[in-house]
């Protein structure tokens, strides 16, 4: 097949990338929590007093790959993943929960 059989035309679904940057305290993970069916993915302390979904805290990054594979492999409701703080421990990825668009990138 050439490539002139393969041109996309409209738009393509993809999930939102959300950045929420701000000092602690602000609301961040409040607002995130308001996603639709959010799960979290901790990375530090501080989901206690947030009603939410959270896996047990992540220490390494190997903790935040298998979190991530488990959501792409396992049936589940969540939508959305919410990481609290991305750093050099976890590094940074691009994740949908959705069963119709599950992938993981890193950028």
């Amino acid at each position: 097949m050439s490539l002139m059989q393969r041109i996309h035309q409209g738009r393509r679904h993809s999930p939102p990338r959300l950045l929420i940057y701000g000092t602690e305290g602000i609301g961040k993970s409040t607002t995130a929590s308001q996603a639709p069916k959010p799960i979290f993915v901790p990375t530090e302390d501080g989901l206690d007093q947030i009603d939410c979904a959270s896996f047990p805290l992540a220490k390494t990054l190997a903790d935040v790959r298998s979190v991530l594979g488990d959501l792409l492999r396992d049936q589940h409701d969540f939508e959305t993943v919410v990481s609290a703080r991305l750093n050099r421990t976890t590094t940074s990825f691009s994740c949908s929960a959705s069963p119709s668009t599950r992938s993981v990138r890193r950028p």
